[in-house]
């Protein structure tokens, strides 16, 4: 029997292994170009990362040195009405404490004196503050939260100096004048010669802190520290 051999088979032969190794090439290329493009972008990315920080780092100077400007500012702003709140606070405060002193005794007509001096509660006492209550925060080491306290604190004197004011009533007359009598627990007096003292001592602290901030030594609280019993 001949053997017959078929051209054609060889050639699909030779054609089936060029195709896998032309396969394996273009797998290799696209391997290589998949990690090429995986690369630079890992690079973009990481300079992406790298301006991002950059660009947050002076972000943040920025909002920090346009804080402790408006710190500075409202430091010049407050730094007079704070520092000048002891010795108001303390003519108040001596004034209540005599006037209730005498009340309570009960001298007669010493119930005018007090409610005159109670009606002087009801002033403002850091105005400027109250008007940039939205900026305090920007103060130092805990400035801002200490003038809030004291804001607060005079709030409440000033409602309960009015409640307070509110059950004096006249009862009589004595030798010419008008006898004022209070219709309410006198625990309410006590309670609100506290608040005033409380405030007082807050008022000093707040002060201290505030001239040490604003740079402001000429200031001595020796005598209200007095008058609150600090010293």
């Amino acid at each position: 029997m001949a053997i017959e051999f078929c051209p054609l088979a060889d050639d699909i032969g030779n054609l089936a292994d060029w195709s896998a190794v032309v396969v394996g090439s273009l797998a290799a290329i696209a391997t290589t170009f998949v990690a090429v493009l995986a690369y630079k972008t890992s690079s973009r990315a990481t300079a992406i990362a790298g301006e991002a920080k950059t660009i947050a780092e002076q972000q943040r100077g920025d909002l920090l040195a346009q804080k402790d400007g408006t710190a500075r500012i409202l430091g010049s702003l407050l730094q007079m009405e704070v520092g000048l709140l002891p010795a108001k606070l303390a003519q108040l405060f001596s004034d209540y404490d005599g006037a209730l002193a005498v009340f309570l005794s009960e001298t007669p007509g010493s119930g005018d004196t007090l409610e005159t001096v109670i009606r002087d509660l009801h002033g403002d006492y850091l105005p400027a503050a109250e008007g940039v209550l939205d900026q305090l925060h920007t103060l130092p080491d805990q400035l801002g939260a200490l003038v809030a306290t004291v804001i607060g604190m005079s709030r409440d004197i000033a409602d309960t100096g009015k409640r307070v004011n509110d059950r004096f009533k006249r009862i009589g007359d004595w030798d010419g004048g008008i006898v004022t009598g209070y219709r309410g627990d006198k625990e309410d007096l006590r309670n609100l010669r506290e608040q005033l003292r409380s405030m007082l001592v807050i008022s000093i602290k707040l002060a201290e802190a505030f001239n040490q901030f604003t740079k402001t030594d000429s200031l001595s609280y020796e005598n209200e520290r007095a008058v609150a019993g600090l010293s």
